[in-house]
């Protein structure tokens, strides 16, 4: 059904952190990508990065039958509601274990073979989602994190206790919300999620060299190369990309059988309950501004389509906390 797409994935721990707290998930047959970049230190980010994926995965192997695996719409309601799901878990299991907060940052991508010409990308938190198109690099996702809040274009310019503080992620307040984007798709595009490791690393234009650059290498030797090069210039972060390249769209034929395995990395299904070392990667801060850790009712998960709104309503906030407003 998604034959048209060729995909690849790579995490890697970078150069200056002990473990990696990202994990990857790519379900080719389902045509569904995430990226998620767990946050909190010990063993507190792997396991709910680990968690946000395993979540989405399972929900689309339980829920989804031959022919609703086609469409986008249906399969973002059902990752909407794993993230619920995995949002309810994070938050309770750091609650039991007096950890503080800990969470994810997730950026998922959904194709539609029933209209190959859309799909949709789902966000939270500062993982992002580009697409480069005819030699041209856009980013997709706004980043959820003080950094564009308070106006940064370059986040190694924002002050250094403020860096990697993201605004919205699963796990860190009682009520999800994911940022919802149309997006447009074209033959020969080319679609790349990453976690922060990644872009802080290598600016647009370095990535629009890369890729420009790219040649005949698969979409493997691409991922490798795009890794490669953030750790040359520094691997200040764990580094994860999922790349996704569009041959032509193609009509499909609704009904057609589907593969029933799903690939993809960082399951996330073991804990592990031995204290390690105590580094924090990325952060968060709820958008409500308060730190307070909420387990009841269930949460809500809801998603967004206005960023200007959004981003108008908290700048101010984060400006005046940077000392910018």
């Amino acid at each position: 059904m998604f034959e048209y797409l060729e995909s690849a994935e790579l995490s890697d721990v970078g150069m200056k952190r002990k473990r990696n707290e990202d994990s990857v998930l790519r379900v080719e047959s389902h045509a569904v990508f995430c990226v998620a970049d767990g946050m909190g230190g010990a063993d507190a980010g792997d396991v709910a990065s680990g968690a946000t994926v395993r979540e989405i995965g399972e929900a689309l192997k339980k829920h989804l039958d031959a022919r609703s695996v086609a469409f986008a719409s249906e399969k973002s309601r059902i990752v909407c509601d794993a993230l619920g799901h995995a949002n309810e878990w994070i938050k309770a299991r750091s609650q039991e274990r007096g950890r503080g907060m800990s969470g994810s940052t997730v950026a998922v991508l959904i194709f539609d073979a029933a209209s190959p010409a859309k799909a949709i990308c789902l966000h939270a938190g500062d993982s992002r989602v580009y697409r480069f198109r005819s030699g041209r690099l856009e980013q997709i996702t706004r980043d959820h994190s003080i950094a564009e809040a308070a106006g940064f274009k370059d986040r190694r310019n924002v002050p250094k206790t403020f860096r990697g503080v993201v605004t919205r992620a699963i796990g860190i307040e009682k009520n999800l919300d994911i940022e919802h984007t149309p997006v447009d798709v074209k033959s020969d595009d080319l679609f790349m999620l990453c976690s922060d490791g990644l872009s802080t690393m290598l600016t647009d234009k370095r990535l629009r060299k890369i890729l420009r650059g790219r040649g005949e290498l698969t979409m493997a030797r691409l991922a490798a190369r795009l890794v490669e090069q953030a750790n040359k210039r520094g691997g200040d972060d764990n580094i994860s990309v999922v790349l996704v390249d569009v041959g032509e769209l193609k009509p499909i034929t609704l009904g057609q059988g589907m593969d029933e395995s799903l690939g993809g990395g960082g399951s996330g299904d073991e804990e592990h309950d031995t204290e390690t070392e105590s580094e924090t990667a990325d952060t968060a801060i709820p958008e409500s501004a308060t730190l307070e850790m909420q387990t009841q009712p269930p949460p809500e998960t809801k998603t967004s389509t206005s960023p200007a709104a959004d981003k108008d309503k908290r700048g101010g906030f984060f400006a005046r906390l940077m000392g910018k407003g």
